[in-house]
C-alpha cells in the first residue's frame, strides 16, 4: 500500500474528520485548489512516436500558490517544480 495514497478508499466516521487536523499553508491560507504540473517526456527518452505528456494531480494555496511538501510525495515537489514550489498564477493558460 502507498503511504497516503489519495486513490485508497476509507471509510471515516464524520467526527474523526471534525476532529483532525486542517492542512495551514505557510502564508496561513487553509483553502487549496487542485492543478496540475504537467512535464513534457521527449520521445528520445521513452521510445515512442512522439513526445508524452505526463500530468501531475497538486493541490496548491489559492492565496499564495505555494504546493506543501506534505502534498507531493516525499520532498518530489522540489524536484518538479524547483526550489520555490509554487504555481505562478499569473501564467498565460494555454489552449
Amino acid at each position: 500500500m502507498i503511504e497516503n495514497d489519495p486513490t485508497t478508499k476509507i471509510n471515516l466516521a464524520p467526527s474523526l474528520v471534525i476532529n483532525s487536523p486542517t492542512m495551514v499553508c505557510k502564508c496561513g491560507c487553509k483553502v487549496f485548489g487542485e492543478g496540475f504540473i504537467v512535464k513534457n517526456i521527449s520521445k528520445d527518452l521513452t521510445g515512442a512516436k512522439t513526445d508524452t505528456f505526463y500530468p501531475i494531480p497538486v493541490f496548491y494555496c489559492v492565496k499564495c500558490g505555494a504546493i506543501p511538501d506534505e502534498f507531493m510525495k516525499k520532498g518530489n515537489a522540489k524536484a518538479i517544480l524547483g526550489e520555490n514550489n509554487v504555481v505562478d498564477q499569473d501564467s498565460e493558460v494555454i489552449s
